[in-house]
């Protein structure tokens, strides 16, 4: 059997960037910025994008709050799958060594100077013990080439030169984040990110999201324990029809042995309070009900920047953009589920999933039968109570070395865990 999603109306939405320490660090290098000559043209250009700025615990508290005021069938809060950039440049420690070396800060060690926001790692745990946050990896650096980015700086690029100055990197000069690097190199690069997910949430990513990766990278990914690929379609959002990349959904990729997961959903009005946006509230809930006619999971792209700008106007249009989609979703179809892309994932490759939301996990049975699910869970942490979210019987726990092992009839259930922090 394979899940029916059109009679399982699955919703996840995945949000990059968060983390990432782009574009400004502050107003005054906002304003400053846009006002020079080298970087007008760019501003403008990017003028949906440029006034975001890394998130602070009370931007990650408003967006909890507004997740926890809709509900699922299964009585779940609505979700986010945040994909973290996990480290940002030092820099301080490249002008000390005068441009000649790459230098970063990885998110548990804090942010570059002027970007200090407060302890976002312990406020993405609290998400996830909220049961609206489920972090996934996108990146260690932001679309650039560490080493050709700081070679544009040192050499003397009027772009990336002037915003250097303001502690910023995301330029003009975009180059991918492998780019040139061999298999070797980017593991090199790669598996120190990853790693410090789990030191950064106490959870393993499963799910990456990277349009600059390859084959090699994802290689890269699954040897560390990544089993799925979240795919960027960039298109705008369809009513009708099948979007441009919707066969990547539920693709295995043999090479890599990833499950492609495709975005068909784009709630991105960056800052637009117009619903009648292209990537505004109406085109999106459309693209979501016919992503349900076709038989497929709606999964929706929604950037950090909708939610975190240093323009307040464009946050309460994002907001105002999401309250129409959830609104309108959560009235017209109380039988939707809020899902992330590793349950989903989980789906097409077995019909049953586990997910870990920190102090307690959820598992889903939904084949014909009694399925079985697995995970490994932190170090310290142990299952506890149990409770049936929608139907169905548990009928085993086993846990053994550290893993947890569910054996359930079809349904949707909640099991207590302890020891997490």
């Amino acid at each position: 059997m394979s899940v029916d999603w059109s009679a399982r109306k699955a919703f996840v939405v995945e949000s990059d960037d968060w983390g990432v320490c782009a574009w400004c660090p502050d107003l005054g290098a906002f304003d400053a910025v846009g006002d020079l000559e080298a970087t007008r043209e760019y501003w403008e250009r990017l003028s949906g994008w440029v006034a975001g700025s890394l998130e602070t615990p009370a931007d990650m508290e408003r967006l909890f709050a507004f997740l926890e005021s809709y509900r699922g069938r299964d009585g779940r809060p609505a979700s986010f799958v945040p994909c973290y950039g996990v480290a940002n440049p030092d820099y301080d420690a490249i002008r000390e060594n005068g441009m000649t070396q790459y230098c970063d800060i990885f998110l548990d060690h804090g942010v570059p100077t002027g970007w200090e926001r407060g302890d976002l790692p312990a406020k993405a745990k609290e998400g996830m013990r909220r049961g609206v946050w489920l972090p996934e990896f996108h990146t260690r650096l932001h679309h650039a080439q560490p080493h050709k980015w700081l070679a544009s700086v040192r050499e003397g690029s009027p772009h990336a030169r002037a915003i250097f100055a303001y502690n910023m990197f995301q330029c003009q000069e975009r180059r991918p984040e492998y780019e040139g690097m061999t298999p070797e190199q980017q593991a090199e690069w790669i598996v120190p990110a990853i790693r410090r997910m789990e030191t950064l949430f106490n959870r393993v990513p499963k799910c990456g999201v990277n349009s600059d990766a390859s084959i090699e990278t994802e290689k890269v990914w699954r040897g560390q324990g990544l089993c799925a690929r979240m795919c960027r379609n960039n298109v705008q959002n369809a009513a009708t029809g099948s979007p441009a990349a919707e066969q990547l959904m539920g693709f295995h990729q043999a090479e890599s042995d990833m499950i492609y997961l495709s975005r068909n959903c784009f709630l991105e009005p960056l800052g637009s309070g117009d619903l009648n946006h292209p990537s505004g509230a109406v085109a999106a809930y459309e693209a979501v009900l016919n992503d349900w006619r076709r038989g497929v999971p709606a999964v929706c792209s929604s950037h950090r920047k909708n939610y975190v700008s240093f323009i307040e106007q464009e946050t309460q249009n994002g907001y105002e953009q999401a309250a129409r989609l959830y609104d309108r979703l959560t009235s017209e179809h109380p039988d939707l589920y809020f899902l992330t892309s590793w349950e989903v994932a989980q789906m097409y490759r077995g019909d049953a999933s586990i997910e870990l939301f920190g102090d307690h996990a959820v598992v889903r049975n939904w084949s014909d039968g009694e399925a079985t699910v697995s995970e490994q869970l932190p170090q310290g942490v142990t299952p506890g109570a149990e409770h049936v979210l929608t139907e169905g019987k548990l009928a085993g726990i086993e846990f053994e070395d550290g893993r947890l092992s569910v054996t359930a009839a079809p349904g949707d259930y909640l099991i207590e865990l302890s020891g997490w922090s």
